[in-house]
């Protein structure tokens, strides 16, 4: 048990929350994708040519978003196990160490 796991639930709530946000985003973009796949074909020569670079710069900006998200995702995650890891371990310390000083009593 640690001292400053009051704050764990909420950790694990702002992480859902990212999470929850991440997807809507994810099909957002996935919405965007689809619907520019289906304008594709209005466009000829020149249009079609411009369009397609225009395309491909989309679809890499959003592989590029969609590994920041799962960065972010994963590092919120491994924030809330390292502050559970280290509060609880700060808390044996502090045990260990009242613990020793209260053995000695004058």
């Amino acid at each position: 048990m640690g001292y400053l796991n009051a704050e764990v639930p909420q950790m694990a709530t702002v992480q859902g929350g990212f999470a929850a946000e991440a997807t809507s985003f994810r099909s957002t973009l996935s919405q965007a994708e689809s619907s520019a796949m289906q304008a594709q074909a209005f466009h000829k020569g020149e249009s079609a040519t411009a369009f397609q670079i225009g395309h491909a710069k989309f679809v890499d900006a959003a592989t590029r978003i969609n590994d920041l998200l799962n960065i972010a995702e994963s590092q919120l995650g491994e924030a809330g196990t390292t502050y559970v890891s280290q509060d609880s371990t700060g808390a044996s310390d502090m045990d260990a160490a009242s613990a020793a000083i209260n053995t000695n009593p004058m």
